[in-house]
């Protein structure tokens, strides 16, 4: 009964106040379906690898490796530590290791080759291990044989024939990469979970044969603790394979002289599974994974438009609800007490509160598909457990509508009665409180302009060629042209031969994610052992990149016979505290400890993802087949070049699709966190500030209403309309003023934290400081402006005639 009346009394008022009810609707509306678009996207990211049996067990293991002047932290390891693991129940209860394969080429009888881009080889526990599930086959033994190949389901179905069922394909026969051997399909196993950190098309056995050398770092390895034991007595019970690895480093990097490094350190490093996603960035990663610091951002701005909302809500319904004095005088005149006048405030903010959470929530299921447009994501209406649960949305509908309610509800409730009765004006904690709410808010709209559109900047300044080194819009990368095997050489001079294409280098990286690292020694009066990359490439790689030579020669074939050439980029150069790199050698500490002589000098340029720091680099000459082909068009018709390439291409090795993007693509994919997150919050920050010009509308007309007979009078005394704005609007004006000075120092401080994750960075632009506040202060004196120039021009008889 007494929730009816509160219904009743809350619905009579709202209709007599359409157009506060609307304003307050809207910005409640926008702000609470912006917040749970913002928390549906920063939630996708966690809860990767939930999945997997024991998952709070099961770890990954990683290398940190600290050589002089430089660390290395793999995601890679030794090939024996798996097999040690097994060994150790002690230790583990289980491990797996994973080798991943690229540009598979598959073909079964009377199909067509296909390319794998996602394979890996493991053991044979790998489903029994892991969380993924078979549809068809037995977990236990299908990949218990050297000759068994077990495909997704997503993979199976490109090789089904008219009429043929995915379990029919078990027992059928497959060729890999032309090999003769036929390979026996086993399993057909479930598409992996989209919440994988890795993910797999077709998976091969691991074949029996063990490699006993520490040093040869190709697989990652994941291991199960037992129930009953802490990490920390696992770290130390690895203690003797840690030993076995660092004497193997030791005896790989030993000095040209044959003394022992004694500089390097070592240690193994346990990553809990359901971290990698987003805490992981290490080399060697087997998919690029995301960042905690981003979905700690996205949650961030959720909170701040949603208070935006809240305060919009507390500063509208403050000023309106005391036109409801009398109401309440004479509520508590019969009898009414603070409690039941708190309460009925209270049930009205929650029925504005839950009525606007439905409109929200319909509004999320109808931009689903846009939202993950925008964000590239495929996140599934059965996939949002969060409103599937109806606790949480009442919680999030109750914490809202407290925050919005309960301080409006509590002044109102505490008006004093021979205030009322005397027709003495009463307000709620007076105007103070309203300033400090709109102060607030486009605190929160400010400070989140000044964030996105420097980080917008830091994102353009990355992508710059003077940042870069290189023109990264005028290069293709095909990725697998180890598929033209022996007739890499050919296809180079057939590209040239086109007319279209001015350069064309192999090589053995991608140029901007080199994850090859070497020790080096400088040999003569000065040794010193240096850390770096290292890429195996063939004559026209600088001239193909566009990397500019400081000194000397691409590379010198006329060296010392024995020895080899390189050339150094500059980094190197400053590592051997030398002036000039003529007459430098390095030892490189490899298997085979190539002697090579420097004959060329090259720009820095960037090698390393963006969060990286791009040091030393060696470029060596090339003497065997490589996975990346680097083109450079004598045009910018990048999709005509496509077009042709792709022609040779399928000449050559018709079986085997080409695989290829230009450079700016790669560079795009790698600042993708980056550009997501500023487009996300940019977009909001509008709704934000939208929410709050809404709330100064409502305010702009409250305080028209308040002052009309003054304004009337002005008018009747000579004041002209623009004089009447400006008292109206000037005291939004300082409001807006203290908020950017809020703001600014606020945003400056957080940016520079944030800009101090990049190894290059800009520097925080008082221009955009003073242009973000300047445009809200524009947008929201424009608003308010209208608003006041609509009370301005009203004519003073029609107010002042009951006077």
């Amino acid at each position: 009964m007494l929730l009816s009346q509160y219904w009743v009394t809350a619905y009579r008022f709202f209709l007599r106040q359409k157009i506060y009810a609307l304003l307050n609707g809207l910005g409640l509306t926008v702000g609470m379906a912006s917040c749970l678009i913002m928390v549906l996207i920063a939630t996708d990211d966690i809860g990767f690898d939930q999945f997997h049996p024991h998952a709070d067990r099961i770890y990954r293991v990683a290398v940190d490796i600290q050589f002089p002047g430089r660390s290395s932290q793999s995601a890679i390891t030794p090939f024996p530590l798996g097999t040690a693991l097994k060994q150790n129940k002690h230790i583990a209860e289980d491990a797996i290791r994973i080798i991943r394969l690229r540009n598979l080429i598959i073909s079964a009888r009377d199909s067509q080759p296909y390319t794998v881009s996602q394979a890996i080889i493991t053991d044979a526990n790998f489903f029994n291990f892991f969380g993924f599930d078979l549809q068809f086959g037995d977990k236990t033994s299908c990949l218990s044989t050297d000759s068994a190949v077990v495909l997704t389901q997503h993979m199976a179905k490109k090789l089904l024939r008219p009429g043929q069922t995915l379990e029919s394909l078990l027992g059928q026969q497959l060729v890999i990469q032309g090999d003769q051997n036929r390979w026996t399909i086993t399993g057909i196993a479930i598409d992996p979970p989209r919440k994988s950190h890795f993910r797999y098309d077709v998976i091969l056995p691991l074949k029996a044969e063990e490699q006993s050398r520490w040093d040869w770092f190709v697989t990652w390895t994941y291991m199960r603790i037992p129930a009953d034991v802490s990490i920390d007595s696992v770290k130390n019970r690895m203690r003797p394979f840690q030993e076995l690895f660092y004497a193997a480093v030791k005896e790989r990097f030993r000095s040209e002289d044959g003394a022992t490094q004694i500089g390097i350190k070592e240690e193994f490093i346990l990553q809990p599974i359901r971290d990698i996603h987003l805490r992981s960035h290490l080399d060697h990663e087997l998919e690029q994974n995301s960042r905690i610091e981003y979905t700690y951002a996205l949650l961030f701005t959720a909170a701040m438009v949603l208070m935006i909302s809240c305060f919009n809500y507390v500063n509208v319904s403050t000023a309106r609800w005391t036109k409801r004095a009398k109401e309440i005088g004479v509520r508590k005149m019969i009898g009414a007490s603070e409690p039941r006048i708190l309460s009925q405030f209270l049930g009205e903010s929650l029925i504005m509160t839950f009525s606007c959470l439905v409109l929200a929530i319909v509004f999320v299921f109808l931009t689903l598909p846009l939202v993950n447009f925008l964000t590239d994501k495929s996140i599934r209406v059965e996939e949002l457990t969060i409103f599937h649960s109806v606790s949480f949305l009442f919680l999030f509908g109750l914490v809202v509508s407290l925050i919005s309610g309960v301080y409006p509800a509590y002044m109102v409730s505490s008006f004093d009665v021979s205030q009322i009765l005397r027709n003495q004006r009463v307000g709620l904690g007076g105007i103070a409180t309203r300033k400090r709410l709109v102060v607030m808010q486009f605190f929160f709209g400010i400070f989140l302009s000044i964030c996105t559109i420097t980080d917008f900047q830091q994102v353009h300044y990355l992508t710059k060629e003077e940042h870069l080194g290189f023109d990264k819009n005028q290069v293709l990368i095909i990725e697998n042209a180890l598929a033209l095997e022996d007739h890499q050489a050919a296809f180079k001079a057939d590209l040239l031969r086109l007319g279209t294409i001015e350069y064309a280098a192999y090589s053995s990286q991608n140029p901007i994610d080199v994850t090859s690292s070497v020790i080096s020694q400088t040999t003569g009066s000065r040794s010193l052992q240096i850390g770096s990359e290292i890429i195996s490439v063939d004559p026209d790689f600088t001239k193909t990149l566009g990397v500019a030579l400081v000194w000397g020669k691409i590379f010198d074939t006329l060296v010392t016979p024995g020895r080899k050439s390189a050339i150094i980029n500059q980094s190197f150069l400053k590592k051997t505290f030398l002036e000039s790199p003529e007459k430098i050698k390095v030892v490189l500490h490899n298997l085979q400890r190539d002697t090579l002589e420097v004959t060329g000098l090259f720009r820095d340029f960037r090698h390393k993802p963006f969060k990286l720091v791009s040091g030393p680099l060696l470029l060596v000459l090339s003497t065997e087949s490589e996975r990346f082909l680097l083109i450079r068009p004598t045009g910018s018709n990048m999709a005509e070049l496509k077009e042709q390439v792709e022609k040779l291409w399928q000449k050559y090795v018709p079986q085997t699709a080409l695989k290829s993007y230009t450079l700016s693509e790669k560079i795009e994919e790698q600042l993708y966190l980056e550009s997501e997150l500023g487009s996300i919050t940019l977009f909001f920050t509008i709704l934000a500030i939208f929410v709050a010009c809404v709330g100064l509308l409502g305010l702009a007309a409250f305080s028209g209403e308040k002052r009309a007979k003054e304004i009337a009078i002005r008018k009747v005394y000579g004041a002209r309309s623009r004089e009447i704005v400006y008292i109206l609007v000037r005291q939004y004006g300082i409001l807006i003023s203290i908020s950017f000075l809020l703001a600014a120092s606020a945003a400056w401080y957080l940016m520079t934290w944030w800009l101090g994750q990049y190894p290059s960075r800009i520097e925080i632009s008082p221009w955009v400081v003073f242009l973000s506040g300047f445009s809200c202060l524009l947008i929201a004196l424009a608003a308010v402006s209208y608003q006041s120039l609509q009370v301005a021009q009203k004519n003073p008889s029609e107010t002042l005639r009951s006077e």
